[in-house]
């Protein structure tokens, strides 16, 4: 088949490929002068194959006695990689088949894992053609891991070129569903979780209080997953309901979701009533009651719980207004009057906050300072305010 193509990547080609039009970055930049030009910055995942003579074409990238070649594309979130493809030639010229290419991840573009060598990984079904002018791809589906940063390091010597680099995921997103994968993991240490799983999730949605618990240790865990580009939510699901302190378990929610970058704010479960569908016959429901609501056969009546829901819910519109506010006035150069307020309040008025929320502070019936979230929730307020009356 042409250009080598066949078997593993064949399969390759019929998945998504998570690398196509992403930006990428070249050390050293490259320096073959009959094929380097402007456009190698976007070549590579342009999608597109050259044709003629590989290393004349204005379409590959090349090198001379550059040993490694870094290719590091941005995937844009972090992917669960299960193949790379590397599309050269090599045969007449001087031009060598590459010694190497190895393939590596990160989620950070700081700590890196080494997937394998595409010069191993790449021939197990075929194999370069060893005399005469050819070209080839190094393709595999054996690899296992994730990364937003997916980098080859190439080693081929005296010249180095690539026209096309493919990279794909695991196969539920190669399926091109167009659903948003959520997944609510519950290990109190996700550092024990699947790593594909979470690479594999668009939506990470941990349990609260058992973020609470765990500590800070299991908050930065999901804050590394949203700086990779993961959304994240937050949800409870501990009962009976009304036992529950409503500041310190429902309305803290939407604080502590504020806080870490969440964007939803979810409870099990609104219309539970009981197992029985009554929230008034609590002596006779055969399991807890989850619901914030009073649920009955014939209406739903607010109550403490949900009213402290609702307010969570305003809460966390006013900061997220406060908040866009004051990265406006830093665009702007940072010179309102009511900047540094608003910064206090965004940064150790939201601390305050969220300071009731504790394991020992879960019930209700906990003695506890809930006066903190109203306090703060003024002088949100007072500045939202201000910067109202100056019109910024």
């Amino acid at each position: 088949m042409s250009g080598g193509l066949a078997g593993v990547a064949l399969a390759c080609a019929a998945a998504e490929n998570v690398a196509l039009h992403k930006p990428y970055t070249l050390s050293p930049v490259p320096n073959y002068s009959y094929c380097t030009d402007v456009g190698d910055r976007v070549q590579l995942t342009d999608g597109e194959y050259v044709r003629g003579y590989f290393w004349t074409q204005k379409g590959t990238v090349g090198w001379t006695h550059a040993a490694p070649a870094l290719v590091t594309i941005d995937l844009g979130r972090v992917e669960p990689i299960r193949g790379v493809s590397w599309s050269c030639a090599a045969g007449v010229a001087g031009v060598a088949w590459p010694e190497c290419l190895y393939v590596l991840a990160s989620d950070d573009r700081k700590s890196w894992t080494f997937l394998g060598d595409l010069c191993e990984l790449g021939t197990v079904e075929r194999t370069p053609q060893e005399k005469g002018y050819a070209l080839f791809r190094y393709a595999t589906d054996k690899l296992r891991g994730h990364g937003r940063y997916v980098c080859v390091a190439a080693a081929a010597q005296p010249y180095c070129f690539v026209d096309e680099i493919v990279a794909w995921a695991l196969a539920i997103r190669a399926a091109k569903l167009g659903v948003t994968l959520f997944e609510d993991p519950t290990y109190t240490d996700p550092t024990k979780g699947d790593p594909e799983m979470f690479a594999a999730s668009d939506v990470l949605c941990p349990n609260t209080p058992m973020m609470v618990a765990q500590g800070e240790p299991f908050r930065a865990f999901y804050q590394r997953q949203h700086e990779v580009g993961k959304t994240l939510w937050l949800y409870s699901c501990s009962g009976p309901a009304k036992l529950l302190d409503p500041i310190a378990y429902h309305r803290v929610q939407a604080w502590l979701a504020f806080q870490m970058g969440a964007e939803g704010s979810f409870y099990w479960a609104f219309g539970c009533g009981g197992g029985i569908g009554d929230s008034w016959r609590a002596d006779e429901q055969v399991y807890n009651e989850y619901s914030p609501y009073f649920v009955g056969p014939d209406g739903v009546m607010e109550g403490k719980h949900s009213e402290a829901v609702r307010e969570g819910v305003q809460d966390y519109e006013y900061l997220r207004m406060l908040s866009e506010a004051a990265q406006r006035a830093r665009t702007a150069g940072g010179g309102a009057a009511w900047l540094p307020r608003a910064e206090a309040v965004l940064g150790e008025g939201v601390a305050q906050a969220v300071a009731v929320a504790s394991p020992s502070n879960l019930f209700w019936r906990v003695e506890k300072d809930r006066t903190a979230m109203d306090a703060v929730r003024v002088r949100v307020l007072d500045v939202l305010e201000e910067i109202k009356e100056k019109g910024r």
